[in-house]
């Protein structure tokens, strides 16, 4: 499965992958798409959210900022956390 297939699963509007690592990159968050973007962050397995960074060029330490900026207060992913533990 692939991760548009698991953001988009339940949506009518499609985000594509790389419209979204623009806007982790980007800081921003378009409430058109905040579905999608929780579910990135939620449903997507650790393992495809590393290779997804890896992909589009995201440092750790961007996609930390992205996790507690916009998403950890609604959904918090502590699998998540511990991964980026490190990242500055």
């Amino acid at each position: 499965m692939t991760i548009e297939t698991t953001i988009n699963a339940s949506t009518r509007k499609r985000l594509p992958e790389e419209a979204l690592a623009g806007m982790i990159k980007a800081m921003e968050f378009p409430p058109e798409y905040t579905a999608q973007v929780y579910s990135f962050f939620v449903d997507v397995p650790l393992q495809d959210i590393d290779r997804f960074a890896a992909r589009h060029d995201i440092a750790d330490h961007v996609l930390k900022r992205y996790y507690l900026t916009y998403i950890k207060d609604f959904y918090p992913n502590p699998e998540l956390e511990e991964m980026l533990a490190y990242a500055r």
